[in-house]
């Protein structure tokens, strides 16, 4: 399962336990294990003194070393910028050639019309120009780190996660009809087969290839050669699996 850290000013939040919470299942979700900057915190020595702020650099840099991929909240931080902390997380895992992902609701206006929103230019009056290359919504640095790192900026956490879902899973709600296995438009189709063992007992031992559930339901289609009773024969048409954890579709192939 690929990691991902979670980087953003979220650890500001008067709720940044219960935030983190929350995308973390969103991560789960759709097939990833998310990594918050709270998850690798051991220090029992004193709170908010020199010692405690390396150690939360030093985790948080072990975190953004472990991960496969950063997803960054880009929304404006007590002014019309990133917070500082995101972007020097987001410069770091471009060091390291991670792969980046930004999300703002922001993401469809240029830092100019940001800057308006959020600052007053008459507020430092020395730097009254706003960059304005190729109609960002963040300075250019952190623009082209995240594009140089095969990643977006999008308007919401969790659309990062659906195109990474279907960048690592191969997963599209289009190759498949729904209505067909009855199940809900909210799940995905993986479009590559997965792998069917078996235990001792003859029967399938399925593991969800996003999640690795083994809550797996059989959403296959069948018909019959029209028979009651003696010589009847039921012919699987689709062979079809969904994760009950998930939602992902995949249809196993055995080795």
């Amino acid at each position: 399962m690929k990691t991902i850290y979670l980087a953003g000013p979220d650890v500001f939040r008067e709720n940044a336990l219960e935030h983190f919470k929350t995308i973390k299942s969103l991560c789960t979700k759709h097939g990833f294990e998310g990594l918050s900057p709270f998850d690798n915190e051991n220090f029992d020595g004193e709170l908010f003194s020199k010692e405690h702020s390396k150690n939360i650099f030093l985790s948080n840099v072990q975190l953004i070393k472990k991960c496969d991929i950063v997803i960054a909240n880009l929304i404006p931080f007590r002014g019309a910028c990133v917070d500082d902390g995101t972007s020097w997380e987001i410069a770091y895992a471009y060091s390291l050639n991670k792969i980046i992902y930004g999300y703002t609701s922001n993401c469809s206006l240029k830092l100019e019309e940001i800057t308006k929103m959020y600052f007053n230019l008459k507020d430092q009056p020395e730097f009254p120009n706003v960059e304005k290359f190729g109609n960002n919504c963040v300075n250019l640095m952190l623009q082209e780190s995240i594009e140089s790192r095969n990643g977006k900026i999008l308007a919401s956490f969790e659309d990062c996660l659906i195109e990474l879902k279907e960048k690592y899973y191969g997963i599209n709600k289009k190759y498949i009809d729904f209505s067909q296995h009855n199940v809900s438009e909210n799940s995905y189709f993986i479009k590559f087969p997965w792998e069917r063992t078996n235990n001792k007992k003859e029967k399938e031992n399925l593991i969800c290839p996003c999640c690795k559930s083994d809550d797996i339901k059989d959403i296959s289609t069948y018909d019959s050669n029209g028979i009651i009773g003696p010589g009847c024969k039921t012919y699987k048409l689709s062979d079809v699996r969904s994760c009950n954890k998930c939602g992902v579709i995949f249809r196993p192939i055995k080795k």
